[in-house]
């Protein structure tokens, strides 16, 4: 059973987290993803070398589809697999108003799996980046941000920088967000160091996807 001491620090942790969100501008109808995003960065461990579970672990396109439509198999018990989603996987269930945490039939989570494994897709990789940050759950969870910044606000994540200042140059909305959230998690890195990889993870996705968009159309005409 979780200690006093510990369950106290998690709900100010949730409650920091959501704090944290609800500074940013956030879109209207989206407080479902809002608990979502907290559900899932408030299971970040802080303690350790910094290993990436499953959920802060990118997939390719083809394996998000395939624990999709695992999770919406009627022969499967859709509970049983929901510990082992990689993190496009609960982006797209979160799309869907899948929040982990809240009660729910195993019907209903089986029929909102299949429309996520249905939905489009292409805002994942076709493949995943080889080459790994040196501290790769920062960089995990700088990323996540980074997909439910836009999901929330409908705002690309970017970051500012101040050409007439030495030290502490970058800046902007979500640099800010991400600085308050890591101090929140008590998440030890450069912050500017983790925006930067992040923002520029989103960029590329982003790119592929056009461009697949691009050539599907042409194929199509």
């Amino acid at each position: 059973m979780m200690g006093t001491g510990q369950s106290s620090t998690n709900i100010a942790m949730r409650a920091g987290v959501e704090v944290a969100f609800r500074h940013l501008p956030l879109l209207e109808g989206t407080d479902h993803l809002l608990q979502a995003a907290v559900n899932t960065l408030c299971g970040v461990d802080n303690n350790g070398t910094g290993a990436v579970p499953p959920k802060f672990s990118d997939i390719s396109r083809r394996r998000t589809k395939k624990e999709l439509q695992r999770l919406a198999d009627p022969e499967n018990d859709p509970f049983t697999w929901l510990d082992s989603l990689h993190q496009p996987a609960i982006l797209a269930l979160a799309k869907f108003g899948f929040c982990r945490g809240e009660e729910i039939s195993s019907e209903k989570l089986r029929a909102i799996a299949k429309k996520a494994a249905e939905s489009d897709l292409s805002w994942v990789p076709e493949k995943v980046p080889g080459g790994r940050p040196q501290n790769r759950r920062a960089h995990a969870v700088a990323t996540l941000l980074a997909y439910y910044y836009e999901m929330l606000t409908g705002k690309k994540p970017t970051r500012t920088v101040d050409p007439y200042k030495v030290h502490d140059a970058a800046g902007g909305q979500f640099f800010e967000f991400v600085r308050e959230i890591f101090a929140i998690l008590n998440l030890k890195v450069n912050i500017e160091d983790v925006v930067r990889a992040a923002i520029k993870q989103r960029k590329e996705h982003e790119k592929k996807r056009k461009s697949t968009h691009r050539v599907s159309s042409i194929i199509n005409r």
